[in-house]
């Protein structure tokens, strides 16, 4: 029944939650469960969103429920994996929660290392560690979220770790993996959007601007299998890229309302080079959908207002285009199309 919470444990602090989203996940979400319930530190809880699956998930969800008392499931209509990540935060009980794919898993050591080194000090709000990237038959260690060269440096804020560590602050704001939250700081921050596109780094972003201490630790923690079908993976339709215009245009209208000395320069690039790519990237890929939609004259307010909070000097033809009439990008796009056949030529 839809709603219905199955083998419901008994409410009890527990010291990480595990959120993870399920959908048609038959084929490999025992992996991933597996992984969870194999771990050295067993003070964990498992929040299990059934996600309107038609395949048999919910049922192998069931399975593992009925011989462990820390799984809890929720079933829901199907609405995507925002509306699915969304719910599942509204049942978090552990201090620590983090989000793990249906398709991923984490590593035996993971909350075990974690613990051992928090228990003796002031527990950091937001706690980064190292992730392993699998596609197919081959391993590779993901760049963004090696954290051997800062591991056990603290910062205060996020703008201070930034500041003191620009490459390795990036995995603080971008995809939702790789780090665990302190429960604390959620308070009402949720996903934007409905597509999920772009929208897990949003809501790390946001959480890191909660965040008063960060730590880093060099355990790989994280097993991230990379597929074609995954939301990461699977080709952006127009709806899809529209829910991402708007998902950077909210953040945006939220990030200038800030005191302009708490705002990151990795949050300056993507709230002006990454979104205008990303509009200019719609735009190119479906320019007639765009014309007959209000989404380019929404973009191109925003890009005056955010280029204005951050005081940028807008020189670029492309960006003068955008600010201009559509009808000169009908021109553009038909001109950079003639020119790379004729390259190809």
């Amino acid at each position: 029944m839809v709603g219905e919470k199955h083998n419901l444990a008994e409410s009890k602090k527990v010291m990480f939650s595990i959120i993870i989203p399920c959908y048609n996940s038959e084929s490999y979400v025992d992996r991933c469960i597996c992984s969870c319930l194999n771990s050295r530190f067993d003070e964990i809880e498992l929040i299990l969103i059934n996600d309107g699956s038609t395949d048999n998930t919910l049922k192998i969800l069931e399975n593992y429920a009925k011989n462990d008392a820390r799984i809890r499931i929720y079933s829901k209509e199907n609405g995507g994996y925002v509306s699915a990540v969304n719910y599942g935060l509204d049942y978090v009980q552990g201090e620590y929660f983090m989000f793990l794919g249906s398709d991923d898993e984490i590593t035996p050591n993971l909350f075990y290392d974690i613990h051992e080194q928090i228990r003796n000090t002031e527990k950091p709000d937001m706690i980064g560690f190292n992730t392993i990237i699998k596609k197919g038959d081959v391993l590779k260690k993901d760049k963004a979220s090696d954290f051997c060269t800062v591991a056990n440096e603290c910062c205060t804020n996020i703008k201070e770790f930034s500041a003191r560590f620009p490459e390795h602050s990036n995995i603080f704001f971008t995809r939702d993996t790789s780090k665990m939250f302190r429960t604390e700081i959620l308070k009402d921050v949720r996903y934007f959007g409905k597509s999920g596109m772009d929208a897990d780094g949003i809501f790390s972003m946001t959480l890191a601007h909660n965040a008063k201490s960060f730590l880093c630790i060099p355990t790989v923690g994280y097993v991230w299998y990379l597929r074609d079908e995954s939301l990461s993976g699977r080709r952006k339709d127009y709806k899809t890229q529209v829910d991402r215009i708007n998902n950077w245009i909210t953040f945006g209208e939220k990030v200038m309302k800030m005191q302009p000395e708490l705002v990151t320069s990795q949050e300056r690039y993507y709230l002006t080079n990454y979104f205008y790519s990303i509009v200019k990237a719609t735009f190119f890929s479906y320019l007639f959908n765009c014309l007959s939609d209000d989404i380019v004259e929404k973009a191109r307010s925003f890009l005056k207002h955010i280029y204005s909070y951050f005081n940028c000097d807008v020189s670029s033809k492309e960006i003068l285009l955008l600010m201009q009439k559509p009808v000169l990008w009908i021109v553009y796009v038909f001109w950079k199309r003639l020119l790379r056949k004729l390259r190809k030529a």
